[in-house]
C-alpha cells in the first residue's frame, strides 16, 4: 500500500493501480497467478477485491473455481465482493456454478441480494427461471425489487415479457416495481408503448408508468 498524508489521515493511494494489477495478471498464464489473486481478494481496499474477483474469471481458468467459493462463502464487509464472486463462478462453469450461485439466494438480505444482481449481470438464460421462482419469497422478505430488477438486468426479451405480465396480472405494489424494472431496460418509446398497452386496463399505473419512464401522466 502507499499511504499518503491528507487531511484528517492518510489515503491509500495505491488501490486503482493494484485493481488494475489484478486484471493484468488474469491476462497471464504464470502458474503463481492465483496466488497472487487470492492475496488481492485479501486486499483491505473493496475495489481491489472486487477486481480480484473479477479477475479470476478474465483468468478463465477453472481452477479459480475453489478459490471463489471460499471467498464467497467466507463473506465480505462490500456486498459487491462476494457478488462479483458469484457472477465469476458464473462466467466459470454457468452449468455447474448456478446451484452455488442460486444458494445464496436462501442467506441473509444482503446475500441475497449480491445473488440476484449476479444472476441478472450474468445474462444468461438459465438465469431467469431460478430469478422468476425467487419472486415470491423475495417478496414475503421485502425483496421484490431487487428480484424484478435483477429480473430486468437480464436484457433478455423472455425477461421483458415476464415483466409485463406481472405489470398487467399483479397487485398495484409489484406492479409498480415491475414497471420501474421494465424502465431500466430503457426508455425508449417502442418499450414505453408496450408497457401502456399491458397496463391500459388499470388507471390505476398510470402515474407508476408515466414515473418509471419520464413521461407526463
Amino acid at each position: 500500500m502507499l499511504m499518503e498524508p491528507v487531511f484528517g489521515g492518510r489515503v491509500d493511494t495505491a488501490v486503482d493501480l493494484r485493481g488494475a494489477s489484478a486484471l493484468a495478471l488474469a491476462e497471464t498464464a504464470g502458474t503463481d497467478v492465483l496466488l497472487d489473486l487470492a492475496n488481492l481478494l485479501a486486499d483491505p481496499e473493496p475495489p481491489v477485491r472486487i477486481s480480484a474477483a473479477r479477475a479470476v474469471s478474465v483468468h478463465g481458468r477453472e481452477s479459480g473455481i475453489p478459490l471463489l467459493h471460499l471467498k464467497a462463502l467466507a463473506g465480505d464487509p462490500e456486498p459487491r465482493v462476494v457478488s462479483e464472486c458469484l457472477l465469476a463462478l458464473l462466467r466459470l462453469d454457468a452449468r455447474g456454478e448456478m446451484r452455488f450461485v442460486a444458494s445464496f439466494l436462501e442467506k441473509g438480505d444482503l446475500a441475497a441480494e449480491g445473488a440476484a444482481i449476479a444472476l441478472g449481470e450474468s445474462r444468461l438464460a438459465e438465469a431467469l427461471p431460478v430469478l422468476r421462482d425467487w419472486l415470491s419469497p423475495a417478496r414475503r422478505r421485502g425483496l421484490a425489487r431487487a428480484a424484478l430488477l435483477a429480473i430486468a438486468s437480464l436484457r433478455r426479451d423472455e425477461a421483458v415479457d415476464l415483466l409485463l405480465s406481472l405489470a398487467r396480472d399483479e397487485e398495484p405494489p409489484t406492479a409498480r416495481d415491475a414497471l420501474a424494472a421494465l424502465a431500466s431496460v430503457g426508455s425508449d418509446a417502442s418499450l414505453y408503448e408496450r408497457a401502456k398497452a399491458t397496463v391500459a386496463a388499470r388507471p390505476e399505473l398510470g402515474d407508476a408508468l408515466a414515473r418509471a419512464f419520464g413521461r407526463g401522466a
